[in-house]
């Protein structure tokens, strides 16, 4: 299971196993997660579920992002996870950047 701590390392997984990554939501900005960036010949992406905050009148209260995913083959891709806001032109933010290794 990874969170925002195991962002800049290298995951090291066998082919056949689940993935799951958990971020806390906390874009009070107006900023969104983006499309995860990855290999899809090395990756699935099997789900991406939103879970909105407990409490939504409570400023800086996260949600939480969880995605699970397969490996699917021996090898290699980085998996980059960005937010940005989409009616705006300022880029986007990398919020969790991993590399994975399948053996």
């Amino acid at each position: 299971n990874l969170t925002e701590s195991n962002s800049g390392k290298t995951l090291i997984v066998s082919k056949g196993r689940a993935i799951t990554l958990t971020l806390a939501n906390k874009f009070d900005g107006g900023y969104r997660f983006d499309k995860a960036q990855f290999d899809t010949s090395v990756l699935r992406l099997q789900k991406h579920v939103e879970t909105s905050p407990a409490d939504k009148n409570r400023l800086g209260n996260p949600g939480q992002d969880f995605w699970q995913f397969t490996t699917l083959k021996k090898g290699k891709t980085v998996l980059k996870i960005t937010a940005s806001r989409p009616w705006t032109r300022a880029g986007t933010t990398t919020v969790f950047s991993n590399i994975i290794m399948v053996k």
